[in-house]
């Protein structure tokens, strides 16, 4: 049988970045915890196999990225995560304060 997870992830991470570069294009890494509520269900038809499960706990988070400055602050950035689960990549803006 086939049985396909789903993972919905509640966090607020505490991360410190390390820029590579300081030109318009920033590669990046960076790495922190986060206090995370997880819940995780399964479409799965075995009956030893819960349905669902929820967690609490801390998490590690890391991550690799690359970010473009557009504009002065603004930024437009891609980066891949770790946290609870390899996640997919994930494409957006961010503003420097």
């Amino acid at each position: 049988y086939d049985m396909l997870t789903h993972y919905h992830i509640i966090s607020v991470p505490v991360t410190f970045q390390y820029n590579f570069t300081t030109s318009r294009v920033q590669p990046y890494f960076y790495a922190g915890i986060s206090p995370a509520y997880t819940s995780r269900s399964r479409n799965t038809q075995n009956y030893s196999i819960p349905a669902s499960d929820h967690e609490f706990g801390l998490s590690l988070v890391a991550g690799v990225g690359v970010q473009v400055r557009a504009i002065s602050k603004l930024f437009i950035r891609a980066d891949w995560r770790y946290e609870v689960v390899l996640q997919y990549p994930a494409v957006g803006i961010a503003y420097q304060f």
